[in-house]
């Protein structure tokens, strides 16, 4: 991160072992959701791999 000029980043997860302090800011949940139309169209995941094969915006 210092060679990229930042003093501070917000990462989500588990602390990763590191020489850099830490603080844990708040507690997260994720949640993945869908409109019903679309899941009729596209079927429902039922894998996160699933996901992969789901049309979605690009970069």
């Amino acid at each position: 991160m210092t060679t990229a000029g930042l003093d501070l980043a917000i990462r989500f997860g588990p602390r990763p072992a590191s020489s850099m302090s830490s603080r844990h800011l708040l507690d997260t949940r994720v949640l993945t959701v869908a409109f019903p139309s679309y899941l009729a169209r596209h079927g429902r995941p039922a894998t996160p791999d699933d996901l992969t094969r789901q049309p979605c915006p690009r970069r």
